[in-house]
């Protein structure tokens, strides 16, 4: 019946989660605060929640265009409809990529414009987040927080939150002040 399997099914997600919870006092005392949080977020993913969108944010999107090995590998362990960047992303890589053709000698041109042609490639098999209404009122609200972030970096925090989403990042100095933000490192 309806009611036995909701309870058995809810039996299964409380043993699940005691279990993590060892774990997660394990690893705190064996390896680290590092450790705890990838676990954290990893239990947040396999419990079901609506944390299903990877959101790579800017640093992470360059270091994949440097080829970072360990980046390129958790992008094909994932489903490429749960990975995301956001408008954000775009404009700065964009901005990045018009300074360096701007800066650029003419024997550096052909170069230049190649790496703008694979960023703007990259962009078209991405999805890119929008900068929404309700995205702006979350930005407006980490402003008034005072959180010691760059404008930039809170821009993409509000779109990662305004989406429910996990933001990939090294920086978690910066990120770690959000509340609510679930972060991971897919460079670790």
């Amino acid at each position: 019946n309806l009611y036995g399997n909701v309870l058995k099914h809810s039996t299964h997600q409380l043993l699940l989660l005691l279990q993590v919870g060892v774990l997660f006092w394990m690893l705190y005392l064996y390896q680290g605060f590092r450790e705890l949080v990838l676990l954290h977020n990893w239990l947040w993913y396999a419990a079901g929640s609506k944390l299903s969108l990877w959101i790579l944010d800017t640093d992470s999107v360059s270091l994949f265009h440097k080829g970072n090995l360990e980046i390129a590998r958790r992008l094909n362990i994932v489903d490429a409809s749960e990975v995301a960047i956001t408008i954000v992303t775009v404009e700065e890589q964009l901005r990045r990529r018009f300074q360096v053709i701007r800066r650029a000698s003419a024997n550096d041109l052909v170069s230049a414009y190649e790496k703008l042609q694979v960023t703007f490639d990259s962009f078209k098999s991405l999805n890119v987040l929008r900068f929404t209404p309700e995205a702006q009122e979350l930005y407006t609200n980490l402003i008034n927080q005072k959180i010691k972030a760059g404008r930039q970096d809170l821009r993409i925090t509000a779109i990662a939150l305004s989406v429910s989403g996990i933001l990939v990042t090294r920086n978690n100095r910066d990120f770690c002040q959000v509340p609510n933000l679930v972060l991971d490192n897919w460079t670790l």
